[in-house]
């Protein structure tokens, strides 16, 4: 018994095969439905971070030059820097170095003072000083060893001297027209990662898990 032949768009050109088919897109929608959380939970967010830093002033002096042009009116500056070198930290003002305030012996700041004894201490010897009489030598660096990078305990150091010193000025109520500048300079061969963990520690206190302090929030950039 004959059959009669297909009904299909290939009728005549075989023996009743199937015209084209549109391949099933079920499977392939499943698999990135589930491939596409998943590399989303795989991937890393950047996050951005702006500082906010000012850039030296071409032919200036840190303000001196308005000073110049009237003697007669002098504007005591506080000019606080900070310089970072592969041996440690140089801390300092106008006048001094803030390391030199070890020495001192005032228990209205005595808390503070111990403060930066530890962030100025060394790990290396040093020569016991036999004549009570003569005055330890001042410390003028927080000693750091770089090795393509200082460690977070170093960049906590800073950040507690700062803490210290603005408290002293406080309480001896020492005001300045710079309070809240700070000038951040480095050698040549210090990583940029250094530089910005060095302002980050120079601008704020972390004193809570929400809660920050200023300490020199108006970071200049320097040459060392």
């Amino acid at each position: 018994m004959a059959y009669e032949p297909s009904k299909s768009k290939n009728k005549g050109k075989g023996r009743g095969l199937d015209g084209p088919q549109e391949p099933d897109m079920l499977p392939i929608m499943n698999l990135m439905v589930v491939l596409i959380p998943v590399l989303l939970s795989a991937a890393e967010m950047v996050k951005i971070r702006t500082l906010t830093v000012n850039l030296p002033v071409a032919g200036g002096g840190g303000g001196a030059g308005a000073n110049d042009q009237n003697p007669e009116v002098e504007i005591q500056n506080l000019e606080m820097s900070i310089s970072v070198t592969k041996k440690g930290f140089f801390i300092a003002n106008k006048s001094s170095f803030i390391g030199e305030f070890v020495n001192l012996a005032e228990p209205a700041i005595a808390d503070q003072i111990q403060v930066l004894k530890d962030a100025f201490s060394s790990d290396e010897p040093t020569e016991l000083n036999t004549n009570p009489d003569e005055q330890a030598a001042p410390k003028k660096y927080i000693q750091a060893n770089y090795n393509d990078g200082f460690r977070k305990e170093d960049f906590e150091k800073i950040n507690k001297a700062l803490k210290a010193f603005r408290e002293i000025l406080e309480i001896k109520k020492l005001e300045f027209p710079d309070m809240d500048k700070i000038i951040v300079a480095a050698e040549n061969d210090i990583d940029y990662q250094t530089i910005v963990s060095t302002i980050d520690a120079v601008r704020e206190f972390k004193k809570g898990k929400d809660e920050y302090i200023d300490l020199f929030p108006e970071v200049e950039l320097g040459s060392y």
